[in-house]
């Protein structure tokens, strides 16, 4: 399971307080994970777990195979059913048990990210000029693996105050493509 991409080591030490007072807010209400991201991913491996499964849809193993790399590109709705499956196929299964588990707890996580994500987008929407907003916002956004919109957010950032240092070195941090 990919683990979530980390921020804090790239952010200068004088803004990490400050930054930890913002996630505290923020989980708060919910828990940062990762979410569904638009990768480009090997659709030929995809297509091909898929026709594997198609032609032998009893085998827990395909099924396993599809679910990991569902997870892989961050789709945990279909690695989720596809768990689901092999489970039934294979009850006793520890592995595909802990897997389910494992994908479920993500699922969850995305979906408190999101609406985090949502409700940042409410506050900057209502707040155009809230530097600090805006910066969250594009905190999240990488989190989930959205480079261009969290690019977007400290472009707005620059905007509002083009010498906000921890917007620089997270900008570097982005064009890293830090994991």
């Amino acid at each position: 399971m990919p683990k979530p991409r980390s921020i804090r080591s790239e952010l200068p030490h004088i803004f990490r307080n400050i930054y930890r007072i913002s996630l505290a807010l923020i989980l708060v209400a919910s828990a940062l994970a990762i979410t569904d991201a638009k990768f480009t991913t090997k659709p030929d491996l995809l297509s091909q777990l898929k026709l594997e499964v198609a032609r032998d849809p009893n085998n827990p193993t395909l099924h396993l195979a599809l679910a990991r790399e569902a997870i892989r590109i961050n789709n945990y709705e279909v690695a989720r059913a596809e768990l689901e499956i092999a489970l039934s196929l294979d009850p006793k299964n520890t592995d595909f048990k802990k897997e389910l588990e494992n994908v479920k707890l993500s699922e969850a996580q995305v979906n408190k990210v999101r609406g985090e994500i949502g409700k940042w987008e409410k506050i900057v929407t209502q707040y155009p000029d809230f530097r600090d907003g805006w910066f969250i916002l594009s905190t999240l956004y990488f989190q989930t693996y959205q480079d261009d919109k969290a690019k977007e957010a400290l472009d707005t950032v620059f905007l509002i105050d083009p010498n906000f240092a921890p917007a620089k070195e997270f900008l570097t941090t982005i064009n890293k493509g830090v994991n």
